[in-house]
């Protein structure tokens, strides 16, 4: 296990490899094939750009933006060609909350999304699906990786107000509050077969 995990932190990317049906020898191999060069760019999440700097600089993810979406048949069409082109497969992330972090505005069905102080007081089947709703969304654009949920206290310490609260982007106070909708949310994802970052 320390192993696979050793590994994983030395290409991001091989992750999706990983929780694919390949093999762990074939990781592997991939792997033992690539120069340090490769690996260290292959540790590096920029911007989405175009495919010459991917492929020159060995770049093993991008990152999405809310202006990249204006048109996301676009994006994705060219999402696509990188992905062909490309010797590993890139981790294609976006940091979609909801609420105040809402990455798919430009949208019309996504406009508006719910924020996770209001999604903490549904029963979590209602969390579920409609958090498969945003990842089959997220999954035809040709995102793998959601940089999300906030596991951030609604209070800090001294009992006082969080940032991240006072934004709606908390789930709640304590650890009870906070894993069942964080952890619908992981679920939910991993259904659509994208996988999920927590933070702070």
């Amino acid at each position: 296990m320390v192993q696979c995990y050793s590994r994983l932190l030395i290409i991001p990317a091989i992750f999706f490899l990983y929780v694919s049906s390949i093999a762990n020898d074939q990781v592997d191999k991939i792997i033992s094939e690539l120069s340090l060069k490769e690996k260290i760019g292959q540790m590096i999440l920029v911007y989405n750009s175009p495919l010459e700097f991917l492929k020159k600089y060995n770049i093993g993810g991008v990152l999405i933006m809310q202006n990249m979406l204006k048109n996301p048949p676009a994006l994705k069409k060219k999402l696509d060609i990188v992905q062909k082109k490309i010797r590993i497969p890139l981790i294609v992330s976006i940091d979609q909350e909801g609420g105040t972090v809402n990455r798919l505005s430009y949208m019309p069905e996504w406009k508006k999304t719910p924020s996770a102080e209001i999604i903490s007081q549904w029963p979590e089947d209602s969390i579920i699906r409609y958090y498969e709703k945003v990842a089959h969304a997220l999954l035809k654009i040709g995102i793998n990786l959601n940089l999300a949920p906030v596991l951030d206290p609604a209070k800090n310490y001294a009992e006082n107000q969080t940032y991240i609260a006072i934004k709606k982007r908390a789930y709640g106070t304590s650890v009870n509050e906070i894993l069942p909708p964080a952890q619908s949310f992981i679920k939910a994802f991993s259904k659509k077969n994208i996988g999920c970052i927590v933070k702070h």
